[in-house]
C-alpha cells in the first residue's frame, strides 16, 4: 500500500495528465481517442529493472500516452523517444547510470545525442529534466532542459497542438549582443517581461507551463516563450492572418530586444 505522500503524488500526477488531455482536446477534439497508454506491466518492468520506482508523473504519462502520444512529443519520437518500450530497452541495455542520480526520460536516436534524464540528485519532486552527456567518459555534463515533465508536456501541447491551428507563424530570437535588463525583472531574464506584455495584449496564459514557459492564446493569435536559465529564449508567434502576426511580432521585438529568426516564417501554402 503506498505511503500517504506517495499516494497524494500519484493522484496529483494523474489529475495533471487528465488536465493535459482536456487542454489538448480543446484544440484537437479526437486527441483522447488517438493516444495509447503503455501496458502497466511494461511500465512496472522499467522500474523493476532500474531498481527504483518511477516518479508519479512519469508513471501517469506512460500509462496514458506511453505507447502513442499522437504527436505530443515536441522532439519527435524519431529524435528523442519518450515511449515506454524505448525506455525499457535503454534500461535493459544497462545504459542508465545510478538511478539515485538520473533516470531515463527520453532515448535519443544516436549515441552522439545526450539522453533526456530526470535529475534526482537533489531529491526534489518533481525532478527537473536534463540532457546528460559524459564529456571525458567519467564526469557527466548536465544541461538543464525542463523544470518538470508536466511543464514540458504542457509546453509541447502548446507548440504541437495549439500553434499549428494558426495559418501563420514566425520565430523570434535574441540578437545575442547583450543581456536583457527590464524594469522589475531579474537581470538576464526575458520571461517575466514577456508574461507582462502578453497579458496586456489580452493573451490568456495556459496553466501548468511555467516556470520556464509562458504560453498565451486569444481568438486571433497565440504566443509562446521558452527560456531555459542561462540560454537565449525561444519565442514563437502564430496568427490567423499576416497583419496580426506581424503586429504582435513587432510589439514583442520592440519591447524585448528580439529579432526575427531567419527563414522561420510559416505561411499558408
Amino acid at each position: 500500500m503506498p505511503e500517504p505522500a506517495q499516494g497524494l503524488g500519484q493522484l496529483m500526477s494523474a489529475a495533471a495528465i487528465v488536465e493535459l488531455e482536456q487542454l489538448v482536446s480543446g484544440w484537437q477534439p479526437d486527441f483522447a481517442e488517438r493516444v495509447v497508454g503503455a501496458d502497466p506491466e511494461l511500465v512496472a518492468a522499467i522500474g523493476a529493472k532500474l531498481g527504483a520506482e518511477l516518479s508519479p508523473e512519469h508513471q501517469a504519462f506512460l500509462l496514458r500516452m506511453g505507447a502513442d502520444s499522437d504527436g505530443l512529443n515536441g522532439y519527435g519520437d524519431a529524435a528523442i523517444d519518450l515511449r515506454a518500450e524505448a525506455l525499457l530497452e535503454f534500461v535493459e541495455a544497462e545504459l542508465n547510470p545510478d538511478p539515485r542520480a538520473f533516470v531515463i526520460a527520453g532515448v535519443p536516436s544516436d549515441d552522439a545525442t545526450p539522453p533526456l534524464m530526470f535529475d534526482r540528485r537533489a531529491q526534489t519532486e518533481p525532478a527537473p529534466l536534463v540532457r546528460l552527456a559524459l564529456g571525458d567518459g567519467i564526469t557527466p555534463i548536465v544541461n538543464p532542459e525542463h523544470p518538470s515533465l508536466i511543464s514540458m508536456l504542457f509546453g509541447f501541447a502548446f507548440t504541437q497542438k495549439c500553434l499549428p491551428r494558426f495559418e501563420w507563424e514566425v520565430h523570434l530570437q535574441s540578437p545575442g549582443t547583450r543581456l536583457p535588463r527590464f524594469p522589475d525583472s531579474p537581470p538576464g531574464r526575458w520571461l517575466p517581461r514577456f508574461a507582462w506584455i502578453t497579458a496586456q495584449l489580452g493573451f490568456a496564459r495556459v496553466a501548468q507551463t511555467g516556470p520556464w514557459w509562458v504560453c498565451g492564446e486569444h481568438e486571433a493569435a497565440a504566443v509562446m516563450m521558452y527560456e531555459c536559465p542561462g540560454f537565449s529564449p525561444d519565442v514563437r508567434v502564430a496568427a490567423h492572418d499576416k497583419v496580426e502576426l506581424m503586429r504582435v511580432a513587432e510589439l514583442l521585438s520592440d519591447n524585448l530586444e528580439l529579432v526575427l529568426r531567419p527563414n522561420s516564417l510559416r505561411q499558408p501554402e
